[in-house]
């Protein structure tokens, strides 16, 4: 008997969120549009979004004009009185910390420089932002805390495995201490993951079930949506930039050779095309000047996607993803070098349905705006209702 109880609870509350992700993210705009999509009754369907309405987590708007007979059906949205989350980003080089809505919108954001002088007190920093945006937003409900870096999620110690290439990282057990300190709950995931998820929920992920996200910056990351669409790799760092290109080729941090961010990261490129010109140039410069038709550009951007395609193939054969987005500083790539990158990639892998490549819609914030993301889903999963 309790067993049932259990399921039947755990049902509701998928349910509920179920509902709440289809009026959120917009796959459904009224009360008619979610019973037919979920398979649930008009009743069932109206009191869970009437539940919502008067915990101020959804609203009602305009009167949706339809034609036939009956009544209009009544749109339905999110409410700007709705929880927010919080999310604090781990780059290589900064923490942000930030206020979003449950549109992955950035609402307010502190953040700070990350070195090795200050990584014994990344925790007392990390507060100091969260208390800082509270201050900002007082009278705002916060569903959690969701923290994103690079590095696999350590699920058991509630820290980052494998942040050895950030600053600051530290093996601080995040998710307790966060917890302890904010009595709300807090939940990890890599940086890729949740620009990938972010991308799966409001970008350019929405049309396909699975997803491959490659973030081209200090290093190359990667997210992985798979088995319905919804579900990252939780707790796994999936590591495209230590695919080996070459067997015996440079020695990388990671202790192996021929590592894929050895040839392709933004600091290659440009130690690529320093050494090939002489000149210290930014990435967004050598892509200009490779548009301007600069020679050396243009051979240090062919070389860099050549490398990103022998990478790429070697993943689109073990996953078989529907659709590949390339973002981060990937999202300066010129258009040209994305058709090409596409095209190799298609060429080279298995047979098998063409595989589009895409910019995020989200642009270079979808790291940040989808640091919340895996906290988003654990609502929309219904964990947090």
């Amino acid at each position: 008997m309790q067993r049932t109880g259990v399921n039947n609870g755990t049902l509701k509350s998928q349910n509920r969120g179920l509902v709440l992700r289809l009026l959120t993210t917009g796959e459904c705009t009224s009360r008619i549009d979610v019973a037919k999509r979920t398979g649930l009754s008009k009743m069932a369907a109206t009191n869970i979004i009437a539940g919502f309405i008067e915990d101020e987590i959804l609203e009602e708007r305009e009167t949706i004009q339809v034609g036939g007979k009956g009544r209009n059906p009544i749109q339905l949205g999110l409410s700007p009185k709705a929880p927010k989350m919080i999310g604090v980003y781990i780059g290589r080089n900064e923490c942000s910390v930030v206020l979003n809505d449950m549109h992955l919108t950035v609402l307010t954001k502190a953040g700070f420089a990350l070195t090795r002088d200050n990584q014994e007190h990344l925790f007392d920093m990390i507060c100091r932002c969260i208390e800082r945006i509270q201050k900002k937003a007082p009278d705002e409900r916060i569903w959690g805390i969701c923290v994103s870096a690079s590095g696999a999620a350590d699920t058991e110690n509630g820290g980052f495995r494998n942040l050895q290439e950030t600053a600051g990282s530290g093996d601080v057990s995040l998710k307790s201490l966060l917890e302890e300190k904010f009595q709300m709950p807090v939940v990890l995931e890599n940086r890729y993951n949740g620009a990938a998820l972010a991308e799966k929920l409001y970008g350019n992920g929405r049309d396909v079930e699975s997803l491959l996200f490659c973030g081209i910056c200090e290093e190359i990351g990667s997210g992985l949506l798979l088995g319905g669409g919804m579900r990252t790799m939780y707790g796994i760092q999936s590591s495209l930039g230590h695919i080996s290109i070459e067997m015996k080729g440079r020695q990388c941090k990671c202790g192996r050779r021929g590592c894929l961010q050895m040839y392709a990261s933004i600091p290659m490129v440009r130690a690529k095309y320093r050494k090939i010109s002489g000149e210290e140039l930014t990435f967004r410069e050598i892509c200009r000047n490779a548009e301007k038709g600069n020679a050396l550009a243009v051979e240090t951007l062919d070389d860099m996607t050549d490398r990103l395609a022998c990478g790429l193939t070697n993943a689109v054969n073990m996953f078989a993803p529907q659709k590949i987005l390339i973002g981060f500083d990937g999202c300066i790539l010129p258009s040209k070098y994305m058709t090409r990158l596409e095209k190799m990639v298609n060429e080279k892998s298995l047979p098998g349905d063409h595989i589009p490549f895409q910019k995020p819609a989200l642009g270079r914030n979808a790291g940040i705006r989808g640091c919340t993301s895996r906290l988003l889903m654990d609502i929309f999963n219904g964990e947090l209702l």
